[in-house]
């Protein structure tokens, strides 16, 4: 190998790996502003959780008018409704054992996680490997709907990761 083309090949895989560490300084300081934020979609989902713990009965959390009550009781100033099917509470159980605040950021520290397992699954599947692997992590870190979901606390991490598994299982199961 020429020396030239080591050298460049190390730049590269510096660029890679310092463009990531941005990347993640970003999401951090995104993430911390938004793990106390107070917005819709996950305040509705905590609200229907601790209504489900405290005993209404799960259809009770569709009747909109009574709902967009108690998320005001809930976490105030937030006026939603519960729009979700009664199974996509079973993550928000737990959580709404916690205050709001406090769930809202254990569930992005989460949600985060699962995003970058399926990031690093992917990669696994893919085959891609070593200052390669910086690439897609960084293409990810540049994602909208990341940032949209650390503002709005969604599960988007936990969606990719299931459909990431999925897919692993499939790649598995046709491989033999």
């Amino acid at each position: 190998t020429h020396p030239y083309q080591v050298l460049r090949n190390r730049t590269f895989a510096a660029a890679l790996i310092l463009a990531c560490a941005a990347l993640t300084v970003r999401i951090a300081v995104e993430a911390s502003a938004s793990e106390s934020a107070r917005t819709g979609g996950f305040a509705a989902y905590y609200t229907a959780a601790t209504l489900l713990r405290s005993g209404v009965p799960a259809v009770d959390l569709y009747d909109e008018r009574t709902f967009r009550h108690a998320v005001a009781a809930t976490v105030p100033p937030i006026n939603d409704i519960y729009n979700g099917p009664p199974p996509a509470l079973a993550a928000s159980i737990p959580l709404s054992l916690l205050e709001h605040d406090a769930a809202r950021r254990v569930w992005i520290v989460c949600d985060l996680a699962c995003f970058a397992a399926a990031i690093v699954m992917l990669c696994a599947i893919l085959g891609m490997g070593g200052h390669w692997l910086a690439a897609p992590i960084g293409i990810a870190l540049v994602f909208t709907p990341l940032y949209d979901n650390l503002r709005y606390a969604q599960s988007y991490g936990v969606i990719t990761l299931l459909m990431t598994v999925c897919w692993f299982g499939i790649c598995r199961a046709h491989n033999g």
